[in-house]
């Protein structure tokens, strides 16, 4: 089939509000210069459809959730620089880690320091030095942060269990224990702080590289990416690099996940004809879904070993239609399970053999009128 390309600006800014294919993030009024990316880094940044445009559009899709995304894929495909542009589009602080082996907790969550500016008798002679992730999560006023977890498979396994606490007070919007500072307690927020981590396939000639504990997975929107840089992408970056024309490519229609200004309602929800058959219908798909990988059917070759969870993954759809549901049960609904359960797969293969499952989550409508009134 053949898809007709329509020159849509795929980012666009209004009202101090920015659009990457339709998921709207606000700005942030304030930020510290350090942590703020210099926008004029970008100026050569290429929007192309089959690398960064989606992949800016899912990024966001996690951050307007406040749900942690984990991208998976290998060099070059600018995860890091995306991120980056993102937040110097937006406004948003960066606390960036770069893990390995010898990354230990007080690096990301502080450690008790020398006071260099200790001037008289009354001066404490340590203080306590926020790590990365510290100071992302303390709220400040206005700010929005992002915490970059860079090479995050490379950590050891004490550094990603600390990290255990950090993901579940933040899908709770509660609290931290900061028990490197004398158990403080922290509150967090997942509307002001954001977590993306990145990582590089374990093998696959990417030395040093384990696969993740599947309990630590689970806690993050998975999105695999390519290993390799596609062909294409690849010809349209060179192309720019030697003739200056910076130009985003239009994006197709389709690509669109159109933020709602007022979030759906449970009871709202539920109010939607074909409401009952489709959850019934999800409900057949997930558990298909999880046989397909069990069996190794799908995702065989991938080395980090996924499942679909079934807590997180049903919550998180329900969030993404409560967010994004435009007037359509079945194409909200089959988007949602496009961005949870086929961005967890590489190869195109297998992509197709699970959308064939996918397409059979939809409402079919009688001829006998509906009770219910539609939204």
């Amino acid at each position: 089939m053949v898809v007709e390309i329509v020159p849509i600006e795929g980012i666009s800014e209004v009202n101090n509000e920015i659009s990457y294919l339709g998921v709207i993030l606000e700005r942030a009024r304030f930020a510290d210069k350090q942590f703020l990316p210099d926008i004029n880094k970008y100026l050569d940044y290429v929007n192309d459809r089959e690398i960064t445009l989606p992949l800016q559009r899912d990024i966001a899709v996690a951050f307007s959730n406040g749900d942690p995304i984990l991208l998976e894929g290998g060099t070059s495909l600018s995860k890091t620089t995306t991120i980056k542009k993102m937040a110097a589009e937006l406004g948003w602080e960066v606390h960036y880690a770069n893990l390995n082996e010898s990354t230990d907790v007080g690096d990301l969550m502080g450690k008790f320091v020398y006071n260099s500016k200790k001037t008289g008798t009354n001066d404490t002679d340590v203080i306590f030095a926020d790590g990365t992730v510290t100071r992302g999560l303390r709220q400040e006023e206005g700010k929005i942060k992002i915490i970059i977890l860079d090479e995050f498979n490379a950590a050891s396994p004490g550094t990603l269990v600390r990290l255990h606490e950090i993901l579940d007070a933040l899908e709770r919007n509660g609290e931290v224990t900061l028990q490197e500072e004398g158990s403080q307690i922290v509150a967090v927020n997942k509307s002001k702080t954001k977590i993306i981590a990145l990582t590089n396939p374990p093998g696959k000639g990417f030395l040093g590289k384990k696969p993740l504990d599947p309990a630590q997975l689970r806690r993050w929107i998975y999105k695999k990416l390519p290993t390799e840089l596609p062909e294409s992408t690849f010809n349209l970056a060179t192309d720019a690099l030697f003739r200056g024309e910076y130009e985003s490519q239009g994006a197709t229609a389709d690509m669109f996940i159109k933020s709602r200004r007022e979030h759906l309602t449970v009871e709202q929800l539920k109010e939607i004809p074909g409401f009952d058959e489709i959850v019934s219908k999800y409900k057949e798909f997930h558990k298909a879904a999880k046989e397909l990988v069990k069996n190794r059917k799908i995702g065989a070759d991938q080395p980090q070993p996924f499942t679909y969870d079934d807590r997180m993954e049903p919550r998180r759809v329900r969030d993404f239609i409560l967010r994004f549901y435009q007037g359509d049960i079945n194409e909200t609904f089959q988007k949602a399970l496009r961005y949870y359960y086929l961005n967890k797969l590489e190869s195109d293969t297998d992509r197709k053999k699970l959308n064939e499952i996918l397409r059979n989550v939809m409402y079919k409508a009688t001829a006998t009128a509906s009770a219910r009134r539609s939204l």
